[in-house]
């Protein structure tokens, strides 16, 4: 059984598309994405709150998956994660959908028994994922507390790096790399390589492999990189990537 409130969400919904990771890095936000059957979500999280400010869906199934996903994003946004998840179990969606008191989907169907795998995904991963934005929001404003626009022997340790060659900066931002990065990158297919040291300050780069397609390779991986660097190297490197396919 179908109704014409069904019809009317899978013809014309709002929150059909994707959020990316790089957006989520941008902002210092948690992206949680959670797939079960042929339908997926996006939620951007307030990491500060766990408020979902923006809900995305993409499904390859029919109108009713579409149905479905456009109420689940519509009544989490605005709400906080998981009081969202206490009150909007699969019985009280399917009452959504319904044109009058009449059922119109079966809890235990197709469709609808895909949002408890959803919440079950959310309650394993969140937490994660939200550790992960609150470092990477960390790391953004540290960045912007600090001026790095332009390389000035304040100290003995700055004297000291800009007296190395360029040769020797780059074999030393190189060594740094091996001991604490390039490791992570190899494991999931991708690496780095060192192109250039521009004004002792400004590290080109270039991502090789997985990582030159990967989200975060503008947003969690460059913050982790840049501030790998500083921590081991100098605290005034940048990092500018290239090698970028997304």
């Amino acid at each position: 059984m179908s109704s014409q409130n069904i019809v009317a969400l899978s013809k014309a919904p709002v929150h059909r598309g994707a959020i990316f990771q790089v957006e989520a890095d941008e902002r210092g936000l948690v992206l949680l994405e959670a797939k079960e059957k042929s339908l997926k979500v996006y939620f951007l999280i307030d990491p500060e709150t766990d408020h979902v400010l923006e809900a995305k869906f993409f499904t390859y199934g029919g109108p009713v998956y579409t149905a479905i996903a456009e109420v689940l994003c519509r009544k989490f946004e605005d709400q906080a994660l998981f009081d969202a998840v206490g009150q909007w179990t699969p019985e009280a969606i399917e009452k959504e959908l319904r044109d009058n008191d009449d059922a119109v989907l079966d809890i235990e169907g197709p469709e609808l028994s895909t949002i408890n795998p959803l919440y079950s995904y959310f309650k394993t991963h969140y937490e994660e994922r939200k550790s992960q934005a609150m470092v990477t929001r960390q790391i953004r404003k540290k960045q912007a507390e600090e001026n790095n626009t332009a390389f000035e022997i304040k100290s003995e340790s700055d004297a000291e790096w800009a007296a190395k060659s360029k040769v020797e900066q780059i074999s030393k931002v190189n060594e740094v790399l091996d001991a604490h990065v390039r490791q992570g990158l190899q494991m999931d297919g991708g690496d780095i390589e060192v192109l250039d040291i521009v004004d002792n300050i400004k590290v080109i780069a270039e991502y090789q492999g997985a990582c030159g397609s990967c989200g975060s390779a503008v947003g969690g991986t460059l913050f982790f990189i840049e501030d790998t660097l500083r921590k081991h190297v100098h605290p005034k490197l940048k990092v500018e990537p290239r090698g970028l396919t997304f």
